[in-house]
């Protein structure tokens, strides 16, 4: 009953269907299902990425296909249908990102990789006011980066004549003689 009224939110370009096709590229197991049934319908297609509108007072019994990201969203009650539109779009967009990504090689993905954990140890150091904390970031992100054990950041402090870094599990900057 709602599928016409979807198709017009989603909009061009999204073809929705009642159907239970092994090939599709997204199913949304609505209200009309128990969340016992959408379970079941999972479990038959173990692949096809998933949104479920009301998986009801068991939300856990859905924790392996979370764990296995074939669930994109899950919520116990079904949210409005506008609400419904903008997960479908969502989800259809995140998996053509995921696809895009699949298709890049080796040496692009690490230039991602790398590129990402940058852009979260500059996130972390542009909200935090502790210098020391902000030592301890740029050593963990360079360990991370280059592949080894640790990292350390070191900052001169030339009015004290120090070399200090701060590992974040530590209590404290250490601080060793610039001298030395």
């Amino acid at each position: 009953a709602d599928a016409p009224r979807l198709a017009e939110l989603l909009g061009s370009g999204i073809e929705v269907s009642l159907t239970s096709e092994a090939n599709a590229d997204l199913v949304c197991l609505g209200p009309g299902l128990s969340g016992r049934d959408a379970l079941n319908v999972l479990e038959q297609h173990p692949h096809i990425r998933s949104i479920v509108l009301a998986a009801g007072r068991e939300p856990e019994i859905f924790q392996d296909f979370i764990d296995s990201d074939v669930i994109y969203f899950l919520s116990r009650r079904p949210p409005p249908l506008d609400e419904v539109a903008a997960l479908l779009r969502s989800a259809l967009a995140h998996d053509e990102r995921q696809k895009r990504l699949d298709r890049v090689n080796t040496a692009e993905r690490g230039a991602l990789v790398v590129a990402r954990a940058i852009a979260r140890v500059v996130d972390r150091i542009a909200t935090e006011t502790d210098i020391e904390r902000i030592s301890g970031f740029l050593g963990n992100a360079a360990g991370a980066l280059t592949d080894a054990d640790e990292g350390r950041f070191a900052i001169d402090d030339p009015l004290h004549e120090t070399l200090w870094f701060r590992d974040l599990e530590g209590a404290g900057a250490v601080r060793n003689s610039a001298a030395s």
